[in-house]
């Protein structure tokens, strides 16, 4: 058993049914570690550019505008209808941002 709780920010990444593109910091707990594993805190990495698909998509970012405050801060942005078939697999679904390091 972990001696404290794996809790952390993830960023994540979502796109809604009606065009538009959310991301947001999410509170998320993590599983603990196997006894072969270690856990790290990540507090800063860069983001990967292969990585910015997933993120923004084809949002059109002149639109996006953000809400909330502190961690509750969101960033949004529409999403032009003529893009919205090619993410159908990906709807209203919040994904998590980022591939080398992620939950699991």
């Amino acid at each position: 058993m972990a001696r404290y709780p794996l809790t952390g920010l993830q960023l994540r990444t979502l796109v809604t049914g009606s065009g538009e593109l959310n991301l947001s910091l999410v509170e998320t707990k993590f599983a603990d570690p196997a006894a072969d594993e270690v856990v790290i805190q990540v507090q800063a990495a860069p983001i990967n550019p292969s990585d910015l698909a997933l993120l923004i998509g084809p949002a059109d970012l002149t639109s996006a505008h953000e809400s909330g405050d502190g961690v509750n801060r969101r960033l949004s942005a529409t999403i032009p209808p003529a893009s919205m078939p090619r993410l159908a697999g990906r709807l209203d679904q919040s994904l998590a941002a980022g591939s080398e390091v992620r939950a699991w």
